[in-house]
């Protein structure tokens, strides 16, 4: 893992549960997925006043932009 992560990557993820990879997909696959993603949720993306839940849970997606994203040479 140490190839892949720097030392403080690692202990970034180690301590806050998360780790930022930049540049892990295309802007385009993002895109697709980000628009599957605001048409399940229950509120308006053009709209901030209607983004009042702290936390929506969606469903696993199989549909391609995701599968794309982790298969992404």
């Amino acid at each position: 893992m140490s190839d892949i992560l720097s030392k403080k990557e690692i202990e970034h993820f180690i301590y806050n549960g998360f780790v930022r990879l930049d540049n892990s997909f295309s802007k385009e696959i993002a895109d697709s997925a980000l628009e599957i993603l605001w048409n399940d949720l229950p509120c308006d993306r053009s709209n901030p006043s209607t983004w009042i839940e702290p936390v929506i849970r969606l469903g696993m997606y199989t549909n391609d932009p995701f599968v794309n994203s982790v298969n992404t040479p």
